[in-house]
This record gives C-alpha cells, sequence and structure tokens, in this order.
C-alpha cells in the first residue's frame, strides 16, 4: 500500500499540472475536477485518499464499487464533504442496480438502451440520475462507447428519460508514448459537446467533458476538461485482482 507521504506528494504534482494546464489555456483550475481512479486498490487506500482531500473517486467494476462504498459509508473528505463516487467502466445492464442513487456521475452510457435501464431504476428508487454519453472518438475495438453517428438518436431518446439526466460526454484516448498525439481526440470532443449544446435537447446539458488519463490529462486540460480521471499518476502502479 503507498504511504501517506507519496500519496500526498502525488497528488499535489497531479494538482499543480492540472492548475498549470487551466492557466495556459485561459481556463479556471477550479472548473476542472480530479477524479482519482481507484481500481483493484483497497478500500483503506481510497480512505487515505479522502483524508488527504481527494473528494472525487472513480471506480471501474459495479461490484467492486459496492463493496468499497459499504465499506466507506463513514469516512469523510476534505473539510467535512462526503467523498463523491464515480462509475468510469464499461457497465452492463445488470450492473446499474449497485449504482443507482450512490454514484455522483456515472461516465460510461454507450447506448440508449443502457439510458433505457437507468431511466426504469432510478425511477424506482425516486432518483434521477446523472449520467455521460460515452464516444470511442478514436475507434479503436478494443474501447466501448458509441460512435459519434449514434449520438443524435441516443440525445433524442434521452429527452424522453425524466430519470437520466445527460451532463456530458466521455471519452478514452488512445494509449500513446506522447500526449499531443491524444490532442485531436479531445479537441473533437469538445468540438460534439459545443455542437450539442446548440442543438439544445431538452433536459439535456453539455457542462462536462470527462477526458484524460495519467498520461495524458494536461492535454485533455488545455482541449477543455471538466473531469480527468487519474490513477497511477496518483496511486502508482498497482497490482491486477488474482
Amino acid at each position: 500500500m503507498i504511504s501517506r507521504e507519496d500519496l500526498a506528494s502525488n497528488l499535489e504534482k497531479v494538482r499543480q499540472k492540472v492548475v498549470a494546464a487551466a492557466v495556459r489555456a485561459g481556463r479556471r483550475p477550479e472548473d476542472v475536477t480530479l477524479v482519482g481512479v481507484t481500481k483493484t486498490l483497497p478500500a483503506e487506500t481510497v480512505a487515505l485518499a479522502a483524508s488527504l482531500g481527494l473528494r472525487d473517486v472513480g471506480e471501474n467494476k459495479a461490484q467492486e464499487f459496492r463493496d468499497k462504498y459499504v465499506a466507506l459509508r463513514g469516512v469523510q473528505a476534505g473539510a467535512g464533504t462526503g467523498i463523491y463516487w464515480h462509475f468510469i467502466g464499461h457497465l452492463q445492464a445488470n450492473k446499474v442496480k449497485y449504482l443507482i442513487g450512490r454514484v455522483t456521475l456515472i461516465h460510461s452510457v454507450d447506448s440508449l438502451e443502457l439510458l433505457q435501464v437507468i431511466d426504469r431504476l432510478g425511477r424506482k428508487a425516486g432518483v434521477a440520475m446523472p449520467v455521460l454519453l460515452q464516444l470511442n472518438i478514436s475507434r479503436e475495438a478494443t474501447k466501448s462507447g458509441m460512435e459519434e453517428d449514434d449520438l443524435p438518436g441516443v440525445l433524442r431518446g434521452a429527452t424522453g428519460l425524466p430519470f437520466v439526466k445527460v451532463q456530458g460526454l466521455m471519452t478514452i484516448a488512445p494509449a500513446v508514448t506522447d500526449p499531443e498525439e491524444a490532442r485531436p481526440v479531445f479537441r473533437r470532443l469538445a468540438t460534439l459537446a459545443r455542437q450539442v449544446a446548440g442543438e439544445g435537447f431538452p433536459g439535456v446539458s453539455m457542462k462536462h467533458l470527462s477526458m484524460g488519463m495519467s498520461g495524458d490529462f494536461a492535454v485533455a486540460v488545455e482541449e477543455g476538461a471538466t473531469l480527468v480521471r487519474v490513477g497511477t499518476a496518483i496511486f502508482g502502479s498497482r497490482q491486477q485482482k488474482v
């Protein structure tokens, strides 16, 4: 498990890079939220990060999230504020039940069918769920996310789902050595968000762009990210669960 000193140092370095990137782009640093990615890490590490002021935490697996959520119900982050949980991984329809009313934001909705499941379970729980629509901008076969051409139809369908609140878009850039190679992907997502906002779909906002990870988050911030999903740069390399 990472030490408190190393975690604090890593967090500070990442935050400084976020601030610097925002300033370079003429943006307010406070408009960018750092989401610490804690997949495969124990609940104790999440609690440690919370004690150091990391308020937003992202999980990739619904059942792993469920277990950590239960284990950390009493944990407070920052100055008396609770942890804000984000779900950022591929989401199966039969796992939505673990997230409703528990996560702050689902980043990874990739179909109208999934939106409909979220709406149905949200209605049952009396909770309108904030979500982002995931696009596969790079068109990589190994990545989840809808194609750009599918977006208008999904947005039209979302307008008839009162227990879903579409708040923006999400993408995962290709793994590249030079972060600059990811810039066109982030720029394209930002362009799509502006186009969607201009269409004025009822009940749909484009307040968030979730893009950028440990290797490219500074470029993502320069291109308009409001949420960056950072794991390794904060927590170090991790062992996969067996």
